[in-house]
Order: structure tokens, then sequence, then C-alpha cells
């Protein structure tokens, strides 16, 4: 385990890496918000400009009808008169989006068209907006749901207006062929990047023009949309996925649209997430390598930090081994002068018990000496041994003049003879606690 010295430095560092993880997942969140709301922003924005074009080029359309109107009731040209249609080809040049002008008498036959002599002959009395102003002579000028040219030219958006608009009796329709693939031809030069899908529908769901460019569907009713239901949703921002599936829109989108003030259109203009969420995925991958080289720097300096306790470990093993011989060594010191000891106070009787064998009394004080030497070694050697076995030592309560003076005859002989030894002890000490070195003084 880490030493203490080591524990408050580590904590600092998990404190410092779990406070970074917790900035970086603070900002890398608050990130992701902000790209979605730029997103929805700019999503908004976009529906905004394309409805405002769409309202601008509708408006263009009725006055340019309403005076085509106006000079077909002044002139009332014969069919295909050329002067008239000189003047309808100058009013197509000024509306966008328009392939051809064109007049329907009330038989439903075309009397003016810019395409003239290469329009086909053909009745139009069965198309719908042909029949309500046939029914309704009193309709105002309207845009309808897209139909396929008869000529061949693909699909296209009717926007049409009653010839003779202050008669009372239905003499006609003026009516402006806006070609749907224009429409996807001028959102395509915006610049708009394959991300963005845009939408432009009839209010009855149906699809006029789209870019990128889907022209499987044009033409074809979606009014299972939620912007077509009873109740559509608010026009900022939807964020579903199952809800677009049905015009064949993968995965979790941010969808704006707005509906045409002057015309039955309604624009719509989605992005994708994950299209959104793209330069934030670059911000967060890069935070995310910044955390990781953080986790290793740290991670490296608790490495560090382990093996410098490493070190101080060893080197803390190695003065207490260093420690440990010393002691061993004191102590064998100690054993070999406590032997030595009693070895010179054996030698010493032997010599006397020797010199002195016709004297009883010097040969039974040497015989004691001896014993009390042969006694102090079993002592010692039983103090070893229960070190070696590692038993408890236990402490006894002493006296140290009478352990003085009971020590008095050992205390002599490791003297020597030539040493007078002289013990003054004051009787009546306090007791102590100590470890007897033989059970002959313990008290």
């Amino acid at each position: 385990m880490l030493g203490l010295w080591a524990r408050p430095k580590i904590a600092g560092l998990a404190v410092t890496w779990a406070a970074a993880v917790a900035v970086v997942a603070v900002l890398v969140a608050l990130g992701r918000v902000e790209a979605l709301n730029r997103g929805t922003e700019d999503t908004a924005a976009l529906a905004v400009v394309v409805t405002q074009l769409m309202e601008r080029t509708v408006q263009a359309l009725y006055l340019s009808l309403s005076s085509v109107a106006d000079a077909y009731e002044l002139m009332n040209p014969a069919k295909n008169d050329p002067e008239f249609h000189s003047l309808l080809q100058r009013r197509l040049e000024d509306i966008p989006f328009a392939r051809a002008l064109f007049i329907i008498g009330s038989d439903g036959w075309i009397t003016h068209d810019t395409d003239y002599p290469t329009t086909p002959n053909v009745s139009l009395e069965d198309r719908p907006y042909f029949q309500a102003y046939a029914q309704n002579a009193r309709r105002t000028p309207t845009v309808w749901p897209p139909l396929l040219s008869r000529s061949g030219t693909g699909w296209f958006l009717p926007v049409t207006a009653k010839l003779r608009a202050r008669s009372e009796a239905f003499d006609g329709i003026v009516v402006a062929a806006l070609q749907a693939d224009r429409f996807t031809e001028e959102l395509r030069s915006t610049g708009l990047g394959a991300s963005h899908l845009i939408g432009l529908f009839h209010d009855d769901g149906t699809l006029v023009a789209s870019f990128p460019p889907r022209p499987d569907d044009v033409g074809r009713r979606f009014p299972d949309l939620p912007i077509f239901s009873d109740d559509p949703p608010a026009p900022v921002t939807l964020r579903e996925s199952a809800a677009w599936e049905i015009w064949s829109v993968p995965g979790e989108r941010i969808v704006s649209y707005r509906k045409l003030e002057n015309g039955p259109l309604v624009v719509l203009v989605s992005i994708g997430i994950n299209e959104v969420l793209a330069g934030w995925r670059g911000l967060a991958a890069a935070a995310t390598i910044a955390m990781l080289a953080l986790t290793a720097v740290l991670v490296w300096q608790v490495m560090g930090l382990a093996r410098a306790h490493g070190r101080r470990e060893q080197e803390r093993q190695r003065q207490a081994q260093i420690e440990k011989l010393e002691a061993l060594g004191q102590l064998t010191g100690g054993i070999a002068h406590d032997f030595s000891n009693v070895l010179q106070i054996l030698t010493m009787n032997l010599d006397l018990l020797r010199s002195d064998r016709d004297d009883p009394a010097a040969v039974e004080q040497a015989l004691d000496s001896c014993d009390r030497a042969v006694g102090n070694a079993s002592a010692m050697i039983e103090r070893l041994l229960r070190i070696a076995r590692r038993k408890p030592l236990t402490l006894s309560r002493l006296r140290l003049d009478e352990w003085l003076m009971a020590a008095r005859p050992l205390l002599t002989q490791a003297a020597g003879l030539d040493v007078t030894l002289d013990i003054d002890v004051h009787w009546g000490c306090r007791r102590c606690c100590a470890i007897p070195t033989s059970s002959t003084w313990r008290c």
C-alpha cells in the first residue's frame, strides 16, 4: 500500500481529474445544445428565405396574369394573334420559373400560347383548374397542385386567373405553367449542401419540387405528413424521426416549415441531426482525446508516485535490515562478553581449586562461584531460546538494592582479584519494572 505521504497527492490528482472530466462533460453537453440550437435557427432562417422567394414569385405571377387579362380585355385579340402573342412572350420573360403562358377559352381549347405553333391541339376542359372556374367565375387567382404537361415537358404548377375579371360571364382563363424542375434548379443555385432537404408542397400534400431532386415523388401526395394534419405542429422546428418516414426521410431531423401568405403552398426545410452535430462531434472527439491524454498523464504521475514509494519502501527495508544486523551484532557482542565473563569466573575458580585444594573453605567458595556462573550461563541460554522462539518477555517488579546485593558475588568475580568492589546500597529503594536476568534475582 502507498504511504500516508502519497495519499494526499493521489487524492489531489484524482480530484483534478474528476474536475477536468466534469468541466469537459459540461462543455461538451453545452456544445451539443448550442449546435442543435444553431441548426434549428439556420433551418428556420432558410425556411423563411425560401418562403419569401416563393411569395415574391407568386405575387409576380398574379400581377403578370392580371396584366395579361387586362390586355386581353382591351385588345380582344383573335386566336393566336401575333401582336398578343408577342405581348405574352414579353410577360413570360418577367416570370421566374414559368415555362409557358397560355389562354384557355370558355370552351376549354387553347386560344393563345407562348409555345405556338408547337402547341398540341387538345382540349383542357377536363383540367380541374378549368372546371373550377367554369363552375365559379368569381374565383380569384390561385395556385393549383402540379400536373403532367400534355406537351411532354413534365410536371408543371398551374397558376390561374380569370379573363375579364370585372365581368360576371365566363370567357376563359389565363394560365402560367411553372416548371417544377426549375424550382429545383433555383434551389441548387443557392449553393445548399446535400445535407439540407427542401420541399415545396401544395397545401393538399402534393409535392411540387424538392432539393436534392426527388423526381419520383413530384406530383405524389403526402397528406399524412404532420404539417398537413388537422392539428399541425408549431412551424418552428420538429425533431421527430418516425413522423417523416412516410416521406422516406431517415433518421432524426430538424424540420421547419412555412405556409405562403399569398398562395396555397408550403415550404419545408429539413436537415439531419447527424449533419448538424458533425462539427460538434469533432470537438467532442478532440475533448475525448484530450481527456485520455490527461488521464494518461495522471496515471503516469500515480505510477511515478508508486515507484517513488517503492524505492522508499525498499530503502526503509534495507535500512531496517541494516539496523537488525547491527542489533544482532550488538547482541552477539553482548552475549560473547557475557560468556567471556562466565568463562573468566570458571577459569579463575578452577585456578583457585588447583592452588588451594587443602583449604576447604576456599574450595567451597570456588565451587559456589562456579555454580553461580553456570546458573547465569543457563539463564542466558534460556533467554536466547525465549527470543529465538519469539516468546513474549514479561516485566517484573524488583528492587535495585536487593538486585545489586544478589549480584554482588558475580560482580566481584567479574571485577577480578586485583579490584576491591564496594557496593553502597541505600535500603528501602522503590520497586521498578524490569526484565530480570535470572530467576534467582526475581523479587
